[in-house]
């Protein structure tokens, strides 16, 4: 109801003024005696309270939060109120980064959840190594990658290079990085790779039918250009060049000579012979021939022994030598004297000493040193030797060593004493000494 100012006026003395309400909000109450009117605000039937909301409990299951509910009539007026409460999970308030980590070890991903343990608690960034970086502010969290401090840019050849490119300077540039253990640039240059130049093909040409000689030199080949040509050429018909899937075969060229077979008898008295004498290189290539006449030595064909069984004579020794007159000539081994025995059997002779035909001569003598004493009995060997001085007998000789005896004279003092040179003997005499005379002496 909206209000309004105005005046009411009494039309005449006896006109009655009358109040009413236009809601149910408003009292009226009359009081005759005193002629007044009061107005009051209707009360809405509940009690005067002040409320207020909390937070209690703080519990892990949820925190208590009591909020007032407040119930309005059409007028604006609370006609009722209470508390009425929920439940707050926990949350993070506040949001940490931790200091930046200078690892430069692998880091492990992993997908899993991060609750809060409480109202108000706290998450924290890291990083698990150097190449990441986490900043905060202004209610902000930011994430970035390290500059490795390479100059950002195109390394390398910007576009594919042609042989006919290359071939002005012989050169291109390559890319050369620095890596980290995470695979990041960190320094990057480019490198000059300077191409030689080289054949990419080689012809061979042949001559079949030349004959000349070529004369070697020494000198160098060398490409002009990254693609040039090789030609490889024979100078003569003995070389032979072919070339096969990518190979180059050399070979010299097949010749058979002809062969003959000339014979010559050296059994016969022929003492001369024609040969033919070549000379060859290193690569086994004749490089010379001629015919040589070859004059055979005098030498021995035939060696021919003859023993003289009888002879007894001597020979006295003489340096000289048997001089061959034939290419085949005959020579004669003779033995001096019985003592010496020639055979010959094959290709072999055999010079051997005579046997005396005695058999086997046993040792003779004692055979070992001898001590002698009288009276006893020992041998000694009896040889005898032919004109060469050989043994031709041997036998024992038994010698007897004579006993000694002593015959005794009378009396108390040896005067003499005799040997028998013929049975070994000694006699001796004796006197009294009593009866001796001294003699051949001087009183001084």
């Amino acid at each position: 109801m909206s209000t309004n100012t105005t005046t009411v006026s009494a039309e005449n003395s006896k006109l009655a003024l009358t109040f009413a309400t236009h809601n149910k909000w408003i009292r009226l109450m009359a009081n005759n005696s005193t002629k007044q009117v009061t107005f009051a605000h209707a009360l809405c039937g509940i009690a005067a309270a002040t409320i207020e909301g909390s937070m209690t409990g703080w519990s892990n299951s949820g925190n208590e939060l009591k909020i007032p509910t407040i119930t309005f009539d059409e007028a604006g007026h609370i006609i009722g109120h209470s508390l009425k409460s929920f439940y707050l999970e926990n949350f993070f308030k506040t949001f940490a980064i931790a200091a930046q980590s200078s690892a430069v070890t692998n880091s492990t991903g992993n997908t899993t959840s991060v609750v809060a343990d409480s109202v108000a608690d706290t998450f924290t960034f890291a990083t698990a190594n150097k190449w990441l970086t986490i900043k905060g502010a202004n209610n902000t969290v930011t994430f970035g990658h390290i500059t490795s401090g390479v100059t950002a840019g195109s390394y390398g050849l910007a576009a594919n290079e042609t042989i006919t490119t290359l071939d002005a300077d012989n050169a291109f540039e390559v890319p050369y990085f620095t890596v980290d253990q995470a695979g990041h640039i960190t320094a990057a240059s480019t490198k000059t790779v300077t191409v030689p130049e080289n054949f990419t093909k080689i012809t061979v040409d042949n001559a079949d039918t030349g004959t000349n000689n070529l004369n070697t030199t020494t000198g160098t080949v060398e490409a002009n250009t990254l693609i040039d040509e090789l030609h490889l050429q024979t100078a003569n018909n003995w070389l032979r060049l072919a070339v096969s899937n990518h190979t180059i075969k050399i070979g010299h060229k097949t010749i058979t000579p002809t062969e003959t077979t000339p014979t010559v008898d050296f059994n016969s008295n022929t003492t001369t012979f024609t040969a033919d004498e070549v000379s060859w290189d290193g690569a086994g290539h004749i490089s010379s021939r001629a015919k040589t006449t070859y004059t055979l030595p005098y030498g021995w064909k035939v060696v021919s022994v003859v023993n003289n069984l009888t002879a007894v004579t001597g020979l006295t020794a003489a340096n000289a030598s048997a001089t061959a007159t034939t290419p085949i000539d005959t020579l004669t081994i003779t033995s001096n004297n019985k003592w010496l025995l020639l055979a010959a059997n094959n290709k072999s002779i055999t010079i051997a000493h005579a046997l005396t035909g005695n058999g086997v001569i046993s040792n003779k003598g004692t055979g070992s040193a001898v001590t002698t004493q009288y009276g006893m009995k020992f041998k000694v060997p009896y040889i005898s030797i032919d004109e060469a001085g050989h043994v031709t007998s041997l036998s024992d000789i038994e010698l007897t060593m004579p006993s000694i005896s002593l015959s005794n004279g009378t009396g108390n003092v040896v005067t003499s004493l005799s040997l028998n040179t013929t049975n070994g003997a000694f006699t001796e005499t004796r006197a009294n000494i009593g009866t001796l005379l001294i003699t051949e002496y001087t009183i001084a």
